[in-house]
């Protein structure tokens, strides 16, 4: 009794107009929404200035590796900017492509290019908690299965170009996979209960 109808998200899964959306909810909404927004826009700037870095001391020779990092800066500046903050829903959207599609994409680039010498793996946590707390459980854990499997296939064409002893590395994308899964779980049950917590 007294528990919302949905129980997919913090936020009603259909828009920001639902039940229970009072002005305590939008202004919840709003906070969370800029302080990924803000995270986002401050990883580019890093990225932007490791490898710009990496590439004047000679420690890297990609200028496609600035560009990626440029590029992902310019879209986390544009998302800030003009992205009105907004539930992310239940399924792969638009929105998804704009903010959690683009982090992936720009990690995934970056880990395939760089080899072993980074690791941005720790990187992925953040699309993913993106994605439990302003969407729903399936769109959760299907950006960490999306995640898993770049790992998985980023594992592979790395043995297939240089085959070694690849069992550790295929562990470790393993096992990281499963904290990503585990993260995106009790992100949004969190989110969850707290909603539920927030309407009684």
């Amino acid at each position: 009794m007294g528990e919302p109808d949905y129980q997919h998200s913090w936020f009603d899964p259909a828009g920001i107009k639902g039940p229970s959306d009072t002005p305590d909810d939008l202004n919840e909404l709003t906070r969370l929404w800029q302080g990924f927004m803000t995270a986002r826009l401050i990883l580019g700037l890093v990225l932007v200035v490791l490898q710009t870095a990496l590439f004047a001391t000679g420690t890297s020779h990609s200028v496609l590796l600035i560009a990626i990092s440029a590029a992902y800066f310019a879209g986390t500046l544009a998302a800030r900017l003009y992205i009105k903050p907004r539930p992310l829903g239940e399924s792969f959207n638009r929105a998804w492509v704009a903010l959690v599609g683009l982090d992936v994409v720009a990690f995934s680039a970056l880990q395939l290019l760089q080899g072993n010498s980074i690791n941005y793996t720790p990187l992925f946590a953040l699309p993913i908690l993106l994605a439990s707390i302003l969407g729903s459980l399936s769109l959760a854990l299907g950006t960490a299965a999306g995640v898993t499997v770049v790992l998985l296939g980023s594992t592979l064409w790395a043995y297939v170009q240089a085959p070694t002893d690849a069992a550790p590395y295929f562990v470790q994308a393993a096992l990281s996979g499963v904290g990503y899964f585990v993260i995106a779980l009790l992100g949004n049950q969190l989110s969850t209960r707290l909603d539920r917590k927030s309407v009684v």
